[in-house]
Order: C-alpha cells, then sequence, then structure tokens
C-alpha cells in the first residue's frame, strides 16, 4: 500500500475548501447540509442535537396540499434572492472550529444582472481569497441533470476555470448537489462536464470517479423543517434517513481525499488573476498607442519625402528642425537635418511601439501559459443575451449589450494575435512586475500607460475579511465523520487488517 493510500485514513489536517458554482446551485444549502453531515452519522441522530445554520435558510414545501414555509434564524447579512440573482452577495468564512473545518462561501456566476455583475463577482472572490496562504479543496458546485444551454453552462464553468492558476487543478474536485433524484450520481451532467474538462486539455486537470462528489440537500431540508415542526410520516423520515447516510459517506470521501492531497499556494492564482485585469485594463490604450503611433510615423514618413523632393526654403525646411538647429542657413545641411530630426522621430516611436507589443504579447502569453483556460466565453454569453433581447417588447437594453460585446470582442481579438505569436522568451511570475514598470517607463507612452497601471492599483476593493466562527456546544452529539477520522491509527489498523486478511 502506497503512502498516498495510506494518507487517507491518517486524522485529518486543518482544512480550507473554497467553494465555486453558478448561481442557484445551492452554495448555501450545500454548506449547512455539508457541516451537519459531518458532525452526525444518521439523521436520527441529528434530529435529536441541535440544528447547525451557518447561513439563514428559506423555502417552501407542500404539506398535504398545503404550502409551508421554513425559516430559520434571521437574515444577518445576506437577503433571500431573486430567481437566478445569487443570494450569496459577498464573500464570507466560516470557521467551524470543533472540525478545524473554514469554508469560504462565494457569489454565484451567471447572474441575472449580467455580465458586468459576474465580473464583479469574479473579482471580489479573488481579491478576497488572495487573505489566505494556502486553500485545501477548491470545490466546484454543479447541479445533476442541468437543463440549461450548454452555452451557459460552458460560460460559468471555464469562466470559474479561466481564473485558477493551473497548478491548482490537483486541489479542483466537482460536487453535484440535490443528487437524490439521480440516484446520487451526476445524471445528464456528466457527460458535458466531462467534455468540457476533456476540452481543456490540461492533463493535471481531472474528472473521474475519485474526485466527484455527489450529496443531497433534501435530508437537511426535511430535518430544518422537522425542526420547525412540520409533520411527516414514518415513511418519509425513513427514506430520508437513508438519504442522509449517503450524503455522510460522501462528506467522509470528500475530506479523506482533501486530506491526501498537498495544499494549494493560492498566491500563484492571486498574481495571475492580478494581471489579467490589468491586460483588461491596458487593452483599449495600448490600441490607441499603437495607432496613434501608426499615424505619427506615416506623418514623418511623408514629411521626409516632401523635404527630400520639394522643400527649397530654409524658412520651409525650420518647420522640421529641432530647436539647436534653427540658426542653420545652408539649405542642403538643413535638408538633412531635418530628415535625421524625422527619422529619430520614427525610430523612437517604432522602437516604443515594438516594446509595447513585445511587452503585452508575453503578458498575455504568461496568462495563457499559467491559466487552466484562456477563453473567453463572455462573448458567447453576451450573444446569448441579445438574443434574449429579441424576446422581450422593450429592446431597449440590446443597443447596450451589442456595444459591450463589440468593445469585448476587439479585446479579445487584439490577445489572440498576440497568443498566436508566441515569444521566444518565456516568462515567470516573478518577471511581470519588470515587465510593467518597463511599461510605466516609456519615454513617450509610457506616462499614459502609468496613470492607467496605478488607476488600476488603487481601484482593488478593500477586503471585508470578518469570518463567522462556529462551535457546536450540543453535549448530546456523537463521533461525527471528523471524529471518527481522528481515530487515525485505530483506522489504519483496521484497515491493514482487512486488506491483509
Amino acid at each position: 500500500m502506497g503512502l498516498k493510500t495510506l494518507s487517507k485514513y491518517l486524522p485529518p489536517r486543518p482544512m480550507t475548501l473554497l467553494l465555486l458554482g453558478e448561481t442557484g446551485v445551492g452554495k448555501s444549502t450545500f454548506i449547512n447540509s455539508f457541516v451537519n453531515y459531518t458532525l452526525y452519522n444518521s439523521l436520527e441522530e441529528a434530529r435529536d442535537s441541535s440544528l447547525q445554520i451557518l447561513i439563514p435558510i428559506q423555502f417552501s414545501m407542500v404539506i398535504n396540499g398545503e404550502e409551508k414555509t421554513v425559516l430559520i434564524d434571521n437574515v444577518k447579512g445576506e437577503q433571500f434572492a431573486r430567481t437566478n440573482q445569487s443570494a450569496t452577495q459577498n464573500c464570507q468564512t466560516y470557521k467551524f472550529t470543533d472540525m478545524d473545518l473554514t469554508i469560504i462561501n462565494t457569489p454565484g456566476i451567471g447572474d441575472s444582472r449580467g455580465v458586468d455583475q459576474d465580473k464583479k463577482n469574479f473579482e471580489n472572490i479573488l481579491n478576497y481569497i488572495s487573505k489566505f496562504d494556502n486553500i485545501d479543496g477548491i470545490c466546484i458546485l454543479l447541479k445533476p441533470n442541468e437543463a440549461r444551454a450548454d452555452i451557459f453552462l460552458q460560460y460559468c464553468f471555464k469562466g470559474l476555470l479561466s481564473r485558477l492558476h493551473k497548478s491548482s487543478c490537483k486541489n479542483i474536485v466537482f460536487c453535484y448537489t440535490n443528487s437524490r433524484g439521480t440516484f446520487y450520481q451526476p445524471g445528464d451532467s456528466h457527460k458535458k462536464i466531462q467534455e468540457m474538462v476533456s476540452s481543456l486539455g490540461t492533463p493535471d486537470l481531472k474528472y473521474l470517479p475519485e474526485n466527484i462528489f455527489c450529496f443531497d440537500s433534501e435530508s437537511f431540508r426535511l430535518l430544518a423543517a422537522l425542526k420547525q415542526g412540520v409533520p411527516f410520516s414514518d415513511e418519509q423520515i425513513k427514506d430520508f434517513s437513508n438519504s442522509w447516510k449517503t450524503s455522510v459517506k460522501s462528506a467522509e470521501r470528500l475530506i479523506s481525499y482533501i486530506n491526501s492531497i498537498t495544499s494549494y499556494d493560492i498566491k500563484n492564482t492571486v498574481i495571475l488573476n492580478k494581471l489579467r485585469m490589468l491586460i483588461n485594463t491596458l487593452v483599449r490604450p495600448i490600441v490607441e498607442i499603437i495607432l496613434m503611433i501608426n499615424d505619427r510615423v506615416k506623418y514623418c514618413e511623408t514629411m521626409k519625402e516632401e523635404i527630400k523632393h520639394n522643400a527649397t526654403r530654409i524658412e520651409e525646411l525650420k518647420k522640421n528642425l529641432t530647436v539647436e538647429y534653427k540658426t542653420i542657413e545652408d539649405v542642403n545641411t538643413a535638408k538633412r537635418q531635418a530628415i535625421e530630426s524625422l527619422e529619430k522621430k520614427i525610430k523612437e516611436d517604432s522602437d516604443e511601439k515594438e516594446e509595447i507589443i513585445r511587452i503585452s504579447s508575453q503578458l498575455s502569453f504568461f496568462l495563457k501559459e499559467n491559466s487552466i483556460t484562456y477563453t473567453d466565453t463572455v462573448i458567447e454569453y453576451l450573444k446569448i443575451c441579445i438574443d434574449l433581447e429579441d424576446l422581450k417588447s422593450d429592446k431597449s437594453g440590446k443597443k447596450s449589450l451589442k456595444e459591450n460585446l463589440e468593445v469585448i470582442q476587439k479585446q479579445h481579438d487584439i490577445l489572440q494575435r498576440n497568443l498566436t505569436n508566441k515569444p521566444t522568451e518565456k516568462i515567470t511570475a516573478a518577471d511581470v512586475p519588470n515587465l510593467i514598470e518597463k511599461l510605466k517607463n516609456l519615454k513617450h507612452n509610457g506616462p499614459i500607460l502609468r496613470r492607467y497601471i496605478e488607476e488600476n492599483e488603487t481601484g482593488l476593493k478593500k477586503i471585508n475579511y470578518n469570518p463567522v466562527f462556529i462551535r457546536n456546544t450540543d453535549s448530546k452529539k456523537k463521533k461525527g465523520v471528523v471524529e471518527n477520522l481522528k481515530d487515525g491509527p485505530e483506522t489504519v489498523r483496521v484497515f491493514l487488517s482487512n486488506i491483509m486478511g
């Protein structure tokens, strides 16, 4: 038996989980469910104990033809959302001290407020996790039997992965929520996700049974309803009791799996995304500078030809001379000096343009080389939004969407052209600050780029990091998942005994 296999049966270390997923996938309910699954081995045990609620919950159910609303805990900092609007408005950390478990909840992707809101959510998430040194598991939450359009699923899925550094691949796990209806399997979503993972061509990103986990929140909802006095038959409770046990096993598998892999150094993703935001900020000014240089060079070339062939008077020539040559009275000397002055301008502009293109190309290539995926699926999503506007009676939002699409398409094309021309010298994360400094210090266009770069740096929001600490004070609580796993040596002894007969 190898060390990696053995490590699954050793006591868990303090663990930090980052939850990512589309809006409506059920991240908040998953957190509440997961914590209770790790605390209580059975529904019966949980029923006799204190219900652990990290995030306020509200849902409706129909019992004997009567609709009942279950509401537990007061809303603190979060608001119950409209359909397709992320219920979690900001990142929030929950530290469960009994289990040395930290869970980072994040806003959902695919918010009904549009691409701009998703962009803000991404930036907030990445800014927030920069507060951490390491993350043990990156949990991508998914729905089994996802019914929404493939392009929308790609937008959410690839949008998430495009923000992560390649070195995080081994820490990514796939968690399916509400999987009771698909017999605790991924259902129809399995093939879609499998194909998307395969299409990325990233060897370290796996989508295999060992890093796929299926949970169901319905047994937790039933427990919450029972605590609110909603009646259920013994048969219904027995049915959901089996569901609880299945989810407990999934929680145990997830903790054991993450315990067997090395923590991920989050600074790689933080560096990557600061650069991504900077490049997005610089694309437009860089394009404008390049076009402006082209115009200046063209003008200087025209003036050179004019001087060579047409200029005969000193007064005409002096217009194209620098100050130190203004006293020249000889026409031929003036011609030569005027042409040299123009050639100097052309060379400085051309060299600066070449340096801008070289550096932007290297930075873009660094993103491509280090991101899990670099596909700009925002373009595809914007096209969907534009098509949906055609179905509305009020089409006033279509013009704005099309303008955004044109801007993003232009940015995308510039970056793609850079990426196809791979720079000969490969850069590392340590080289990035030096390249940015070179842009800021360019003789002619440096001041313009410096302003954009510094505005981008100051534009990062201050992190509001106020973790919620939870301790279970239930004296009747028996050993849950984590407590059982903490019996490490005994678990290993029994395991070895079983495999050796």
